[in-house]
């Protein structure tokens, strides 16, 4: 297999990650469309080799999946503090708990 489909996946996750930076939720919106659309069309490749090239690439895409998570993580924190703000600012409860 030759890396092209990894290089192209390694670029939908940098494009995720720059978009969730930006907070462009629009940009987020493609990213993932863009990142869906590449992961189905490696889920038809068939020929998986393992090669010190295609290891190396795995590694980093799978680092590029853990920072994007963990700016999800953040994201959905930040909207979880607000909702709970706006929510005591009006004299309820906070809104999300996780209990």
């Amino acid at each position: 297999m030759n890396l092209q489909p990894l290089a192209q996946l390694q670029a939908r996750h940098e494009a995720l990650i720059a978009a969730l930076d930006t907070n462009d939720i629009d940009a987020i919106g493609k990213a993932c469309t863009g990142l869906d659309e590449t992961l189905t069309s490696l889920g038809s490749v068939q020929a998986w080799v393992a090669t010190p090239e295609l290891k190396a690439a795995a590694e980093r895409i799978g680092g590029l999946a853990d920072a994007a998570a963990m700016r999800l993580n953040v994201l959905a924190d930040q909207a979880r503090r607000r909702a709970d703000a706006l929510a005591i600012a009006r004299g309820r409860a906070p809104t999300y708990s996780r209990s």
